[in-house]
C-alpha cells in the first residue's frame, strides 16, 4: 500500500492496516518487504564507474548505492562500454548531464554520494527538455555509433532514421505555405487564418497545429509528400517536439554549454583540499572526500558554496602558479 510499505513483522503490518478507517476487515495477502545490502561509497568513483584508487576496475548496479533496477542496468551499460575502452587503450566514454539520464545518475553518485538507495527521478535532470524521449535515438544514437556497440543493421537503420529527421526539419524551415493551402486547418484548430503566406515552422509553432497536417499540404508529386509515407516510428513526433518548442529547447542548450566550459576546467586528483583556508571548513572536507573531477562537478557538491568555488579558482591558480615556480 503506498505510503504504508514496511518491513516490519507480518502481524504488526496486519495490525496498523486495520486501523485505517474503512479497512478495519481487510485481508493482506502478501506482506510487505525490504530489501537490504552492502554498498561501495560512489564518490570513490570516475565518471567512468572506474574506481580512482584502482585502475581497470569498474563497479556497477547496486554496489553503487542504487536501486536494482533501470539504474542499474544503466550503470551495467556504461561500465562495461568503459572496460572494454581501457583494455583497447582508449579514452572513457562518459555521458553529460544533458546527454542521458544515466549521465545525471551517474554524476549524482559520484559528486554527492548516497544516503539511501538512489532511484533517478526525472525531477533530479536540470536538462529536461533535453532528455526527451522522442530524441533518444538523435541524442545516443551517434554516440553508441562512435563507441562501436551498434551492429552494421543499427547503424543503417540510425542513418536512416536520421536523414528522415532532418529532411523533415528542412521542409519546416524552408517551405513556405499560402493562406489558402492552410487557413481550412488553421481554423478547424481554432487558430487564426493567415493574413499572408509563412514558413510552415511559424505555423507548427501555434497550438493545436500538427506537422501531419501541414505536410498534408505539400503536393503529391514532392519529395517530402512522397518520403512521409515511408517515415519511421517516432520521426514526424521527435520532430514536431523539436520545432514547436525550439526556442526554448535552444535556451536550454545555452546552458548546458556553459556547464560544460565549466567541466573544461580540470582538477587534479591529489589537491590539498584541507589546505585552502579561504574555503568553508565544510567545503574542504567534502571536496577532500569527493575530488570532484572538474570545476563543474565540484560546483554540485553540496555544502559547496558560490564563495567558495570563487576561492577554489584562486587556490588552484595559485597552486598551479607554484609548481610552474618550481620547475
Amino acid at each position: 500500500m503506498n505510503g504504508l510499505s514496511t518491513s516490519l513483522p507480518a502481524d504488526v503490518q496486519r495490525e496498523f492496516l486495520q486501523t485505517v478507517p474503512g479497512l478495519e476487515n481487510v485481508v493482506m495477502t502478501k506482506a510487505g518487504y525490504a530489501i537490504e545490502y552492502d554498498y561501495f561509497p560512489p564518490h570513490q568513483l570516475r565518471h567512468s564507474l572506474e574506481l580512482k584508487e584502482i585502475a581497470g576496475l569498474f563497479f556497477a548496479g547496486q554496489i553503487n548505492g542504487t536501486t536494482g533496477y533501470e539504474e542499474a542496468a544503466g550503470q551495467g551499460v556504461v561500465a562495461g562500454i568503459n572496460a572494454a575502452l581501457k583494455v583497447k587503450g582508449e579514452g572513457p566514454f562518459i555521458l553529460r548531464r544533458d546527454e542521458a539520464y544515466i549521465g545525471v545518475l551517474i554524476d549524482d553518485l559520484v559528486t554527492r554520494g548516497v544516503d539511501e538507495p538512489y532511484r533517478l527521478f526525472t525531477s533530479r535532470a536540470e536538462f529536461r527538455l533535453l532528455l526527451r524521449q522522442d530524441n533518444a535515438v538523435r541524442r545516443l544514437g551517434p554516440l553508441a555509433r562512435e563507441v562501436g556497440v551498434l551492429t552494421k543493421e543499427q547503424t543503417r537503420v540510425l542513418k536512416d532514421r536520421l536523414d528522415q529527421e532532418n529532411k523533415l526539419v528542412a521542409w519546416f524551415h524552408n517551405t513556405t505555405l499560402a493562406p489558402k493551402d492552410v487557413d481550412p486547418l488553421l481554423v478547424e484548430a481554432g487558430s487564426e487564418p493567415l493574413s499572408g503566406s509563412v514558413k510552415a515552422v511559424e505555423l507548427l509553432r501555434r497550438p493545436r497545429v500538427r506537422a501531419k497536417d501541414l505536410l498534408g499540404t505539400a503536393s503529391a508529386d514532392t519529395e517530402i509528400a512522397k518520403a512521409k509515407e515511408g517515415l519511421r516510428t517516432g520521426v514526424l513526433r521527435a520532430v514536431e517536439v523539436e520545432l514547436k518548442y525550439e526556442g526554448y529547447v535552444a535556451r536550454e542548450r545555452e546552458r548546458a554549454a556553459r556547464l560544460a566550459e565549466q567541466s573544461k576546467l580540470l582538477l587534479d586528483y591529489d589537491l590539498p583540499y584541507l589546505e585552502f583556508e579561504t574555503l568553508s571548513h565544510e567545503s574542504r572536507e567534502k571536496l577532500d572526500r569527493i575530488r570532484p573531477e572538474t570545476f563543474a562537478q565540484a560546483a554540485r557538491v553540496p555544502g559547496v558554496s558560490p564563495a567558495d568555488l570563487q576561492n577554489l579558482l584562486l587556490e588552484v591558480r595559485r597552486a598551479h602558479s607554484r609548481e610552474k615556480t618550481s620547475v
